[in-house]
């Protein structure tokens, strides 16, 4: 124990009387005088500075690549700590941790001092420590018991590593902090953590650059497919003067010309014969001056090769973690009521007329509302939101159709096009209509019938070419009645009107949506997807959902980020859920009901892998064994989902 005593004896005399021992490590003498000249507390850390969790879910969207980049890396180091009291964290480059995986035996001393997702480790919060430290000297660091310069902290030794980019810039940290024991001989050797806190830092360097490749490599395919479809369409391309400088093979053939006929002539006395088969789009030059011309479309075919080259040699996958759901910003369920919406939804997604959805908050509009869209003719098009209830009635108009240059006290400079206007050719989605004006509601029935805006202040209009889709949890005929939504637009509007069901109406998706949220909060968290014990269901098939299936996302999203274990318990459940008296009988464990659910979701998810298990059991989110046992309880021939 003696050095323990002489390390918190050195600290002592430095924080009492300024003296500090020449046996201090330079690194740690430097940030206690950093400290000190700060005047922080040596006693305990200041207050308030745990991040809100709408705060942590920006910084978590700000370091998704990064956190994507560490789930590879986070199994191994976990292996290698599982018998030591220890948590490893993944912290952005303002020393706010963004993930944390905590054995249990450590986890009462982790939320001591606040070793969490949300809190902000860096030197001017926390004292000397290993994540601050090493982002202020850019250097790996240990700081073991007594060399925090904040006496709270000596209860613990931590080990940190910057992260770096390709250019060298610290794009994060990963710490490993421990409980400090002053033992001789601890489980795992401090060398041996600092050695595994280097290479985990330096393997999860490598798999972001992998990553930043895969996204580069991803708009490059996009740029192919679309080059391709050009090379197969009738195209020509010319310089600001008009001359032709390129072309496509079906466009010579078209014109039953040569090659050499076409290159450096004018665009029209080519065209001029041939102005019925061909659309003449000119580039827009208006804003470049005094520069040489540049051919519109030039060398595709070499470009294309050059694509094809790179493809070849990155060989990448599409996602070398597949931790995300395949099936996000979607429609989950495959229940009689969800096939029912989906149905309906595709028919309507063939017309062009408007659509009402008509359905409680948290049902999933604005999923319908996108589904429609991107099954429609306009799928090519912007799909354009606007929650006409989040805006002021004042701004409402200005939002919709756009205003011009000095129009009103505080409009930008050049004016703003409005959310029709950047939605033709495409979809604008207004949710919640029953929450609007009466004046914008008599703008927008103009809108539909002429087929053109004004942007406020102007007298110039633009034609558009939109569709609308609306949406609300309102009873129009009630506000129509009240004198509060106009009976002709209305009319206007619903030619269309989708009833979106009540998550406590379509009981039998609460399955898929439970594992769907679980996969998508633990990818969101950084965290291994975890499982679901049977056990919990009861208990969601019992609630009555009354903020339907946003409540239920908000729910596991909360289990999935406090809970301490791997797997998801009936210990984990909210107090309003896990508190509510009884069980409701029609779903006990041993309801014929509550089997049918689960014998559907099985043979949906075997349908989807084409019968094969290992796939299957991860759409539910469960091992292959339980998946094994549940086919024989539930006499399932896999072979006949195939």
């Amino acid at each position: 124990m003696k050095d323990i005593i002489t390390m918190y004896e050195i600290w002592e005399e430095f924080v009492n009387n300024n003296n500090l021992n020449s046996k201090i490590d330079v690194l740690v003498s430097r940030s206690w005088n950093r400290c000190l000249n700060k005047k922080l507390s040596y006693n305990r850390a200041p207050d308030g500075f745990i991040l809100t969790q709408n705060k942590l879910r920006e910084r978590l969207d700000q370091n998704a690549l990064l956190i994507r980049a560490s789930r590879a890396v986070v199994p191994g180091i976990r292996r290698f700590l599982k018998n030591a009291d220890y948590t490893l964290l993944l912290c952005d480059p303002e020393g706010y941790v963004l993930t944390a995986y905590c054995n249990n035996s450590f986890s009462n001393l982790v939320n001591k001092v606040q070793l969490a997702p949300g809190a902000n480790w860096s030197e001017k919060n926390k004292g000397t420590n290993a994540i601050g430290t090493a982002l202020i000297e850019d250097v790996p660091l240990r700081v073991l018991g007594a060399e925090h310069f904040i006496k709270e902290n000596h209860a613990i030794s931590c080990w940190a590593s910057p992260i770096k980019d390709r250019r060298g810039d610290t794009i994060g940290v990963l710490d490993i902090s421990g409980k400090f024991s002053g033992k001789r001989n601890p489980i795992i050797k401090s060398h041996r953590i600092s050695d595994l806190v280097l290479l985990g830092a330096a393997s999860i360097s490598n798999n972001l650059y992998l990553l930043r490749l895969q996204e580069n490599f991803r708009y490059c395919s996009k740029d192919l497919q679309l080059i391709s479809k050009l090379l197969n369409q009738q195209h020509i391309a010319f310089d600001n003067e008009g001359r032709i400088t390129d072309f496509t093979d079906t466009a010579v053939k078209s014109l039953s010309l040569k090659k050499s006929d076409l290159t450096g002539k004018h665009l029209m006395e080519i065209l001029a014969p041939a102005s019925g088969h061909f659309s003449i789009a000119m580039p827009n030059t208006s804003h470049i001056k005094d520069q040489p011309s540049e051919p519109f479309i030039s060398s595709l075919h070499g470009l294309i090769r050059n694509l094809e080259i790179v493809a070849d040699q990155l060989n990448l996958s599409p996602n070398p973690w597949s931790d995300k759901p395949t099936n996000s910003g979607t429609w989950i369920g495959s229940g009689a009521l969800s096939q029912k919406v989906l149905k309906l939804a595709s028919k309507a997604a063939l017309s062009n007329f408007p659509i009402i959805l008509q359905g409680a908050s948290g049902t999933g509009k604005e999923l319908i509302a996108r589904y429609i869209h991107d099954h429609s003719f306009r799928r090519h098009g912007p799909f354009i939101a606007l929650n006409c209830a989040a805006l002021p009635p004042n701004l409402i108009e200005s939002e919709l159709f756009g205003y011009v240059e000095g129009s009103f006290t505080g409009a930008k400079r050049g004016g703003k096009p409005g959310k029709f206007e950047l939605a033709n050719q495409g979809t604008i989605f207004l949710d919640e209509i029953g929450d609007m004006p009466l004046d914008a509601q008599v703008a927008i029935l103009r809108a539909l019938q002429e087929k053109e805006v004004a942007r406020i202040g102007d007298i110039k209009t633009i034609k558009i070419d939109v569709r609308i889709v609306a949406a609300t949890h309102q009873n129009l005929q009630e506000l129509i009645q009240q004198k509060l939504f106009r009976q002709d637009l209305y009319y206007r509007l619903g030619v269309i009107t989708i009833h979106l069901p009540n998550l406590s109406e379509r009981k039998e998706d609460i399955r898929e949506l439970v594992h769907y949220f679980t996969r998508q909060a633990c990818y969101d968290m950084g965290k291994p997807t975890m499982e679901v014990n049977e056990d919990i269901f009861p208990y969601f098939y019992g609630h009555d959902w009354p903020g339907n299936v946003r409540e239920l996302e908000n729910c596991i999203a909360n289990m999935v980020a406090m809970t301490e274990g791997e797997r998801l318990t009936v210990n984990d459940l909210p107090v309003t859920i896990k508190n509510k008296q009884g069980k409701p009988k029609l779903f006990d464990e041993n309801n014929k009901l509550l089997m049918q659910f689960k014998k559907n979701a099985i043979i949906e998810a075997l349908k989807q892998s084409k019968g094969k298990i290992a796939p299957a059991s991860r759409i539910l989110g469960i091992s292959r064994t339980s998946l094994y046992r549940k086919i024989r309880e539930l006499e399932i021939d896999p072979h006949q989902t195939k």
